[in-house]
């Protein structure tokens, strides 16, 4: 029995009834060299193919755990950004006053620009987990509305956290021009964030 004969067989040429099983180990066994080649190469591809869809396996279970750890890492360098920002802006941040420095520098801008203080009342003190704040009214008096301006300019561009929270202005013209004395009741306040 050869290949011819299987072919004859599968196609369905030859009757099975007459097919020699005898025979056929018979001529198997003659070609035992031939049979266990085969094998080998069957056993062998087979080997390789799964061997070749367990690496796919692995390698695409690699990719995926790179992926995952890029994620990860992303985080991280996104957390080591974000805390370099912060420290950048908590630098720039203005330095924070207590209460004699506070009246000090309010002073300090006055007397730059000629501006009197008139009444001076220390307000509310507040404190939080992030910041500190100190309030003040103050009454000033200005010999012209531009000089009020720049006192206003000169203490809220300062480098510390001065600002104004509220102004009343009253002013007595001289000249019919609009200048004269100018008087301010402010609120002035001075935020300082906690580092």
């Amino acid at each position: 029995m050869n290949l011819e004969d299987l072919k004859k067989i599968y196609q369905g040429k030859i009757d099975l009834k007459s097919f020699n099983v005898d025979q056929f180990l018979a001529s198997l066994g003659e070609k035992k060299e031939t049979v266990a080649q085969v094998i080998v190469v069957v056993v062998s591809v087979l080997t390789a193919v799964w061997l070749w869809g367990s690496a796919r396996d692995r390698e695409d279970q690699y990719r995926r755990d790179i992926d995952r750890l890029n994620i990860k890492a992303g985080v991280v360098q996104s957390y080591k950004d974000g805390l370099k920002k912060m420290q950048s802006f908590m630098e720039t941040v203005p330095k924070g006053l207590d209460e004699e420095q506070f009246a000090s520098h309010i002073a300090d801008h006055a007397a730059q620009n000629s501006v009197p203080i008139m009444s001076f009342f220390p307000g509310r003190k507040k404190s939080d987990n992030f910041s500190d704040a100190l309030s003040a009214l103050v009454t000033v008096r200005a010999g012209s509305y531009r000089g009020f301006l720049q006192f206003v300019k000169d203490m809220e561009g300062s480098a510390h956290s001065l600002r104004i929270d509220s102004c009343s202005l009253s002013s007595q013209a001289s000249g019919g021009r609009g200048e004269g004395m100018i008087e301010a009741q402010m609120e002035i306040s001075s935020v300082s964030i906690r580092k």
